[in-house]
């Protein structure tokens, strides 16, 4: 399979690893990574307008390089039209609020990296809602548009953990054989 291209799109569910995969990927390859979620929210959970939200999305779709995470169904044609990947986290509902509600336990009152600053992690019902009701109201209309697309853009489908981490370790070894030798891997076998 060929190294990823140079503006991926990762989506899924809240829950499934996409930030942190963004961030995983983004380190190893030197990406800029760009969270959606930090051009939606302004300080204090005050969403932006949409008019800056989207002035400031456009921005970042006009650059070279990105790794692009989060959903928002709205802006999903327009980030399809520049991406040259799409990663997209088809987890289990039950897997995303298991992982949701480890965040809250774990993060509670910070701000997580790939947030605004002072959105602290909170305990919300409609979210947990929203997750569950996610592969009715979100996810089959997301799949159908990725699949009018597939023939422009690679898509690779991650339905397990393991499927993604497996996708970073590959990435890893084509990176530092093409470095090195050639013949990928290195001698203590660290990915990241």
């Amino acid at each position: 399979m060929d190294m990823l291209g140079s503006r991926i799109l990762i989506v899924g569910c809240s829950g499934s690893g996409k930030s942190t995969f963004a961030r995983k990927l983004g380190a190893l390859t030197g990406t800029p990574v760009i969270h959606l979620d930090r051009l939606l929210w302004k300080p204090g959970w005050l969403m932006s307008d949409r008019a800056d939200f989207l002035r400031r999305l456009d921005e970042e779709l006009l650059k070279d390089t990105w790794i692009m995470d989060g959903n928002y169904d709205s802006t999903l044609p327009s980030r399809l039209a520049r991406a040259t990947d799409v990663l997209a986290f088809d987890l289990p509902r039950w897997f995303c609020i298991y992982r949701v509600l480890k965040r809250v336990i774990t993060n509670y009152g910070r701000t997580r990296t790939d947030m605004t600053e002072n959105c602290p992690e909170r305990l919300d019902l409609s979210f947990l809602f929203w997750i569950w009701t996610f592969p009715e109201k979100v996810w089959k209309p997301t799949t159908d548009l990725l699949k009018a697309h597939q023939d422009r853009v690679r898509i690779r489908y991650f339905r397990r953990p393991k499927d993604a981490e497996a996708l970073l370790i590959q990435e890893a070894e084509k990176r530092d054989g093409s470095r090195r030798d050639g013949f990928g891997g290195n001698e203590s076998g660290d990915v990241l």
